[in-house]
């Protein structure tokens, strides 16, 4: 097999990334700023094996870690908590035992889980202003292709789709959408595929059982699907598991005085996917339930993002509505009914479109 350089630059980039201290940063790499003190730590304490059995066996056994020193680790948790307490958290700044070394990790990672808290509620925050890049990744998926996809958006921010990964990137993205729209309620609750902690790029995708994310908004619960399947195989894959998901979540939010409605995102839809959430019902317990599921092209869904991308809070406004609407045309036989969805989200890009020319 021929490897290129890039390839080989990538696999070590991999490598690090995988640490946990170091992340993407616009077209190269950088240190996670609340690393920087453990990494000074491993480049203080760090040697070089002197001769080749020494080499062997830091093979084999590993290399000691700064937090397996228990002066070191202590340092490394009053690091952490002053972090946490610059950012007016007081989480968790009892005194330790400074004897006990496996306390003293247990309360670093608890430590880090807090940082990293925030720094989902910062990266959620920063979404409304990545609206050019989540519109290029989107634009990216419209193209299918088997190889890794890069694009350049300005001369310090390069993105890309790896080989094999488009289905993870698709929820991602979508997902991202939606942060960068809506003041959405603890934005990290339906986010179910994995993402790298430094850097908050996908690492899986869903796993099987629910939903790929619900996002709860200020009046509706939102069980969004998403997939790259086309023609029949759609309906066969997504037919009976997107019902059920929304089934569910509907039963889970009964007491809620919110709406549950479904959006199924795919390249294309096939007709039967269409017909087969057109008809929308479920049997849970033996009772129907009447499912609200909207099923939208990723063009379609484009079309309507990027008439809000210069002030995505914009779409808080119609959203809903235009789900309704596309619920209450269902009526209409399947082929019929997706035109009209087609023609629903044109008539929304539009008048979001006049709304901003208001504005401007």
């Amino acid at each position: 097999m021929l490897f290129r350089s890039r390839d080989y630059a990538d696999t070590n980039f991999r490598y690090l990334k995988a640490t946990g201290v170091i992340s993407s940063s616009g077209r190269g790499i950088a240190i996670v700023p609340e690393k920087l003190s453990i990494v000074k730590k491993i480049i203080h304490t760090e040697d070089v094996p002197y001769d080749n059995y020494e080499r062997y066996k830091r093979l084999c056994f590993g290399s000691t870690l700064p937090t397996d020193n228990i002066e070191l680790a202590r340092n490394y948790y009053y690091d952490l908590r002053t972090l946490l307490l610059e950012r007016g958290d007081s989480f968790n700044t009892s005194e330790i035992d400074n004897k006990d070394i496996e306390q003293i990790n247990i309360e670093i990672r608890k430590l880090e889980d807090r940082l990293f808290q925030y720094k989902q509620i910062d990266f959620a925050k920063e979404q409304k202003f990545k609206t050019k890049e989540i519109s290029s990744y989107m634009e990216i998926l419209l193209k299918p292709s088997s190889k890794t996809v890069k694009k350049i958006l300005d001369e310090e921010t390069e993105i890309e789709i790896p080989a094999g990964e488009r289905p993870v990137y698709f929820e991602w993205i979508i997902w991202r959408a939606f942060l960068a729209m809506y003041s959405v309620k603890d934005p990290w609750k339906g986010a179910r595929f994995k993402m790298d902690p430094a850097d908050f790029k996908p690492l899986s995708h869903a796993p099987g059982g629910k939903a790929d994310f619900i996002i709860e908004l200020e009046s509706i619960i939102l069980v969004v699907e998403v997939t790259l399947l086309t023609s029949s195989r759609q309906e066969a894959a997504e037919g009976e598991p997107v019902r059920r998901h929304v089934a569910v979540t509907k039963e889970e939010y009964k007491s809620s005085d919110k709406k549950v409605f479904g959006l199924f995102i795919a390249l294309s839809i096939d007709t039967n996917t269409a017909n087969t959430f057109r008809i929308g019902e479920w049997y849970l317990h033996d009772e129907k339930l009447t499912l609200d599921i909207v099923p939208l092209t990723l063009n379609e869904f484009k079309l309507i993002f990027d008439a809000v991308k210069d002030n995505p809070s914009r779409m808080l406004l119609y959203f809903e509505e235009f789900l309704e609407k596309c619920r209450a045309d269902s009526k209409l036989e399947a082929p019929i009914w997706k035109k009209k969805i087609t023609h629903n989200c044109n008539l929304l890009a539009e008048k979001l479109s006049s709304h901003n020319a208001i504005l401007a």
